[in-house]
């Protein structure tokens, strides 16, 4: 076998493995549609333990947080940093770090609010801040991130070329959230909100996911993914399978 063909068949693997992987991912996205689907919104009066699904708007609970990029008030965020490198012919962006936050908060509807733990749920929105800076460098909140996290943003030749991006959950942010309704181990404070259950939504034993898109938007982008996932991922396989199998010469 040539050096061509050992890098056809090796690229060949690597496609055959991703096809692999999106077309059983698709059928997680199928299966979390499907969910969706079956699942009635329901009010925070009217919440029953178990698999729930929620839409409000979200409250401070008592803590928050400080976006690591932006400064402003939220109860999650997420941050990325990356750097551009080359390497020959090669150029990529490549994660240097990235960190996760999140604070109990309520989600409020017009019947009440109910207490959200956001640890462990997969958080689907998209990023409220993006910087690429140049010469001038990064704001003075980067700064202090990258000096905490010892991550340097200067080379040799002046700034590094990098991009930092955040998510983050505000105050007043309206959500869509699908989660475990189980019993509230901050009973005390939550007696004191009105329309309160003695009710707490968090990871339990199925999927725990959150969104700030309607209903709809979710299950719209669901759909798209389980069908691209599926039908792409089979297209994939089928086709790294026949030039691997040529490769071979086993056709």
């Amino acid at each position: 076998m040539s050096s061509s063909e050992g890098k056809t068949l090796a690229y060949s693997m690597l496609g055959l493995a991703a096809g692999v992987y999106f077309f059983f991912k698709g059928f997680v996205w199928f299966r979390e549609q499907k969910l969706i689907e079956g699942l009635p919104t329901a009010k925070v009066r009217s919440i029953a333990m178990g698999l729930t699904e929620l839409a409000g708007k979200a409250m401070p609970g008592a803590e928050l947080l400080k976006g690591p990029f932006t400064g402003k008030d939220c109860v999650y965020y997420r941050c990325k940093v990356e750097e551009y490198r080359s390497s020959g012919k090669h150029r990529r962006w490549v994660k240097v770090k990235e960190e996760a936050s999140a604070k109990r908060f309520y989600l409020e509807d017009n019947t009440g609010k109910v207490l959200v733990d956001p640890n462990g749920a997969e958080v689907d929105i998209p990023s409220d801040f993006t910087s690429q800076p140049g010469r001038a460098g990064p704001n003075q909140l980067i700064k202090a991130f990258m000096t905490a996290n010892q991550v340097s943003y200067k080379g040799f030749f002046g700034n590094k070329t990098m991009r930092f991006t955040e998510w983050h959950i505000a105050p007043r942010d309206s959500l869509f959230v699908v989660g475990t309704a189980m019993d509230n181990p901050e009973r005390d404070e939550a007696a004191s909100v009105k329309g309160h259950e003695d009710v707490m939504v968090g990871k339990g034993s199925s999927w725990f996911f959150i969104a700030d898109s309607s209903e709809k938007k979710v299950l719209d982008g669901l759909r798209q993914k389980a069908w691209l996932g599926m039908l792409g991922g089979a297209a994939l396989i089928l086709v790294c399978l026949f030039i691997i199998f040529s490769t071979l010469r086993i056709l």
